[in-house]
């Protein structure tokens, strides 16, 4: 968790992992690994190494071999793991609940949108966007608020993969179109 917290937020984005997601289980997520390796040893068990874990070249390697510990020697707030591994929890949980409540208020409709706080309309956008074909990236995402937000007129918005996010009728709408300025 405290891995995947960090690497998050260098994207922009803090975020965990939930213990239970859809179909996949994270049964050992709030366990740590010389915890595992002790009730491994308890039991008799030999645990597999994954060689992929002692390969700095991974990202997720490096942090937990370099910055972690350079974390807990810069803060002097010994082991940075647990209150990283909070932070990405409540992230976790906060982004389940964001998504579920976009989920819930799904709209096309501009006046509906701007009811809403920016990270629920945010969702939404980005899955009318996914869904259509294109990629989510910030770009498209403040150039879409923008339509629904600080709308003065102005025309569709390229989101990428030939598509474009329009108002029209107080509506959004997702289209193919060639010759519109890109987001991204």
């Amino acid at each position: 968790q405290a891995e995947t917290y960090l690497l998050a937020a260098l994207r922009g984005n803090p975020a965990g992992m939930l213990p239970a997601s859809g179909g996949l289980h994270r049964p050992l997520l709030g366990v740590r690994r010389a915890d595992t390796e002790g009730a491994c040893r308890e039991l008799g068990l030999e645990p597999w190494r994954d060689p992929q874990n002692e390969d700095s070249a991974f990202r997720r390697v490096a942090v937990r071999a370099a910055v972690i510990p350079a974390l807990s020697e810069a803060t002097g707030v010994g082991d940075p793991v647990a209150p990283l591994a909070q932070a990405a929890d409540r992230a976790a949980l906060d982004a389940e609940a964001l998504d579920q409540w976009a989920r819930r208020a799904a709209t096309d409709s501009v006046a509906d949108l701007a009811r809403l706080p920016q990270a629920v309309r945010g969702r939404i956008v980005g899955t009318m966007i996914l869904r259509a074909g294109a990629r989510v990236t910030r770009a498209a995402l403040d150039a879409v608020e923008a339509l629904v937000m600080d709308w003065r007129g102005q025309g569709p918005v390229a989101v990428g993969a030939g598509l474009v996010v329009a108002r029209a009728d107080g509506k959004l709408t997702v289209t193919r179109e060639k010759g519109v300025r890109d987001a991204r």
